[in-house]
């Protein structure tokens, strides 16, 4: 078992956030500040990204998330997200913003947070513990559409991906990994071009590539 204090380690969550979700709603702007959970000081570059969410459908609602931002936190820790008035078009109800975060070395505190403070702390879990969480985050996070959204999410998946690919010492994490390297593939190539490419690797026997690049 490795057990990490330093390196490349990822801390990706999503956190509803009270101010966001008003704001969010109605499309205005809103702002927050990321601090350190032992110091209470700003950190800076915090990759935060806003997805707004909600349900469509009368009888079998569905939950789907319809639009992202991101932004990066500055040298005191603070970040805005720009408005957004797009969502009467898609018909969704009970909408909300939820943030993702991205910081090297750090992991979010859920207990103290607050409607516009996020806090992080320094990651010093095991490799096996960072590796499953990196498993639930993966994948295309928003069903929005179009490059802006596709640009906006990429580099943050392939973060997580060149993060799992480091630490992955398993067969097990290998073939999880396989799985990873399909999900940034689609956002990266679309679902057509990923489903080709995963199917030659099976065929080929390969493996995992530097789906990263």
């Amino acid at each position: 078992m490795k057990l990490f204090a330093n390196g490349v380690l990822v801390a990706f969550v999503f956190l509803c956030i009270a101010l966001s979700a008003g704001c969010g709603k109605m499309g205005l702007p809103f702002s927050g500040r990321v601090v350190d959970d032992e110091t209470g000081k700003p950190v800076e570059g915090v990759f935060v990204l806003a997805l707004w969410k909600g349900d469509v459908g009368l009888f079998d609602a569905q939950s789907i998330c319809y639009h992202v931002e991101t932004t990066v936190s500055d040298e005191d820790g603070r970040f805005r997200i720009p408005g957004w008035i797009g969502a009467g078009h898609f018909g969704v109800m009970n909408s909300y913003v939820s943030t993702a975060v991205y910081k090297q070395d750090y992991e979010d505190v859920f207990a103290r947070k607050s409607s516009n403070r996020l806090v992080l702390r320094r990651f010093k879990g095991t490799s096996e513990k960072r590796f499953g969480q990196l498993v639930k985050l993966v994948g295309p996070i928003c069903n929005s559409k179009g490059k802006t959204s596709v640009d906006k999410l990429l580099p943050l998946s392939k973060l997580i991906y060149k993060e799992a690919k480091d630490i992955a010492y398993t067969n097990s994490d290998t073939k999880t990994l396989e799985w990873m390297q399909y999900q940034l593939e689609i956002l990266k190539l679309g679902h057509d071009k990923a489903e080709a490419n995963r199917t030659s690797r099976w065929k080929s026997n390969t493996g995992v590539e530097n789906a990263e690049e």
